[in-house]
């Protein structure tokens, strides 16, 4: 939670651009402070989106860097450049602008694309792949393949990408038909050193079970059972696995609840994993339950009664139920691609939960967040124990402190709950917190961060949070990303 200035984008909350109202935007994209050559585009959305958008009027960059983009909608856009079909996310730019408003001087700079980036594909034992495996290339802003649903390995195991700007990329492995693990890849690194990528799948394991309807309804016959993911996808959408799977943790899968009530997942990785169970053509979780995965078999879990435990607390269009937080030097949030944005504050900007009442004991909060840009906590979020405080705390005090503020009036770090976590920037993670009776855990990506027994323990906040509470999330000198945030009433042991 140290100081710092930070330069930081005001960026007003996302309206709709009245009809015909136009912007022109002027200015220069320059790479490593050159021209930048190639087919580089420059566009103005309302929200970014991993591949060009076709259908949307563009402007082209000259050879010498310059470009004119006419009638673009006014209001907040995010000026985009895209290579050819990639977004070059760490080009992007907040604009506001007026019906009539010419802009001029603007600036875009980037770093030169990797020209041919290749993925090769092993075995286990470290042979090159023979079997087709189909791959799909992720990030923030969705799959950077959407318009071919992936891309298939050759017989030696090899994958090609051309003209990737640089920057980190997610990467699912689609192992359907084969013996191995369907993999999540995170944070691979197109640098401009780098131009292979090698990728060793994993012996894979599988799940089974039964899903009934409540009260014994009979089968929960068109389900969905699947690996816990923070993205969503429009029902019907072409691949919608590959939008549910950028937004897993290690793998994915999902299957469909037959008319006996069975579903069966492959090609998962080893160890434990959270399975989400879906209403029929809905793209959000109803329910959630654990299961652990062994490499080379399928283990039964048993028969479940479908269930609606979670509360989504975002919406993925509004910010319904939520205030922003009342803090000195706060920006405005921003809604962007489905999920929130929390921008760089002087020193905290963040959301309150304003919707009603939600547990105080005995219950669990989800949610997927990452740091979008600065080196302090991008998700300091706020709960209730009991009538009590308290604050989880991630990316803290320089970017990687984890902990409880605070304990006994000792804040994150220095008290026992203190951790360690390297986040990369740009990266989703799946944060869960556990407030079961008197002990509070969490993880990250289902690694442990914090167990901690509070009887008898003095809780509160610092003084800068008081405005998140009850519930709330904020940033200090930081943007950060949320979505998927869900919260549950558990059962105590």
């Amino acid at each position: 939670m140290t100081r710092r200035l930070l330069l930081s984008v005001l960026v007003p909350p996302l309206l709709l651009a009245p009809a015909g109202a136009a912007v022109t935007y002027r200015g220069k994209v320059t790479v490593d402070g050159g021209a930048p050559g190639g087919d580089w585009r420059v566009y103005a959305l309302a929200d970014p989106v991993a591949e060009r958008p076709w259908r949307t009027p563009g402007a082209p960059v000259a050879a010498d860097g310059a470009f004119e983009l006419r009638d673009a909608p006014a209001g907040p856009v995010f000026l985009a450049l895209y290579l050819g079909r990639y977004l070059d996310r760490d080009s992007v730019s907040a604009q506001n602008a007026k019906d009539g408003d010419s802009v001029t001087g603007l600036e875009l700079a980037t770093k030169p694309p990797r020209p041919r980036l290749t993925l090769n594909l092993t075995d286990p034992a470290g042979q090159p792949m023979a079997t087709p495996v189909k791959v799909h290339l992720c990030g923030p802003f969705g799959r950077y393949d959407a318009s071919t649903c992936g891309r298939t390995s050759d017989a030696g195991g090899h994958v090609v990408f051309e003209n990737v700007p640089q920057g980190s990329y997610d990467v699912w492995l689609d192992a359907a038909g084969t013996p191995y693990a369907s993999g999540l890849f995170h944070a691979l690194t197109a640098a401009g050193d780098t131009d292979h990528w090698g990728l060793k799948l994993a012996p894979a394991g599988g799940l089974r079970g039964r899903l009934m309807l409540p009260d014994g309804a009979g089968p929960a016959r068109g389900w969905t059972v699947a690996v816990q993911s923070g993205a969503s996808a429009a029902p019907g959408e072409a691949c919608a696995a590959a939008e549910f799977a950028s937004g897993a943790a290690d793998g994915y899968a999902e299957s469909e609840v037959g008319a006996d009530g069975a579903w069966e997942l492959k090609n998962l990785p080893a160890g434990p994993v959270v399975l989400d169970v879906r209403q029929p053509g809905a793209a959000r979780a109803a329910d959630s339950f654990e299961a652990t995965v062994q490499a080379g078999s399928v283990v039964d879990a048993g028969q479940r009664a479908a269930g609606a435990t979670w509360r989504h607390l975002l919406d993925g269009h509004s910010l319904t139920g939520w205030s922003e937080s009342d803090f000195f030097g706060r920006r405005p949030i921003t809604l962007e691609h489905g999920w929130v944005n929390i921008p760089t504050g002087e020193d905290m900007s963040g959301i309150t939960w304003a919707g009603g009442p939600l547990p105080k004991r005995d219950y669990e909060v989800t949610l997927q967040g990452m740091r979008t840009a600065g080196h302090d906590f991008w998700c300091g979020l706020t709960f209730p124990v009991g009538d009590d405080p308290l604050s989880l705390i991630l990316g803290g005090w320089g970017g990687s402190v984890t902990g409880l503020s605070s304990l006994d009036g000792s804040d994150a770090s220095q008290n026992e709950s203190t951790g360690s976590f390297d986040f990369d920037q740009w990266r989703w993670y799946r944060v869960r917190l556990r407030v079961s009776g008197t002990r509070i855990q969490a993880w990250i990506d289902g690694k442990s961060i914090v167990d901690v027994d509070v009887k008898d323990r003095r809780l509160s906040i610092r003084l800068e949070v008081e405005a998140s509470k009850p519930f709330g999330i904020a940033t200090w000198c930081t943007s950060g990303a949320v979505r998927d945030l869900r919260i549950r009433s558990i059962a105590t042991p």
